[in-house]
């Protein structure tokens, strides 16, 4: 038994490579943590189908550059104390908090 990273996980279990392996990783339920940038590449047609215009603009909003753009955006608003308070308190009103520490995590 040896630690890896979620980066190593991903490519030996799902043989998936991560693009921005520096990233957080997102909680989605107790036990599920996924990588933040899942969340912006997903797409494909919604159950009633998806218009060439709307799938269009999905995949354009997820290019590349559109991504470090948001890296970046994320990377400042994690190092603004302000904000991160700011939405500490918001969230403290659902349940939730942020932590923008890594997390260490054990593979199944």
């Amino acid at each position: 038994e040896r630690e890896i990273t979620v980066e190593e996980y991903y490519r030996i279990a799902y043989d998936i490579r991560l693009q921005y392996p520096q990233m957080p990783l997102v909680r989605v339920s107790e036990r599920e943590y996924f990588p933040v940038e899942f969340l912006f590449q997903a797409s494909g047609p919604a159950p009633k189908g998806n218009s060439d215009r709307k799938l269009a603009f999905g995949l354009g909003f997820s290019d590349k550059n559109a991504c470090r753009r948001r890296i970046k955006s994320v990377q400042a608003l994690l190092e603004d104390r302000e904000v991160i308070d700011n939405l500490s308190r918001k969230l403290q009103l659902l349940k939730m908090q942020v932590d923008t520490t890594p997390l260490e995590l054990q593979a199944k």
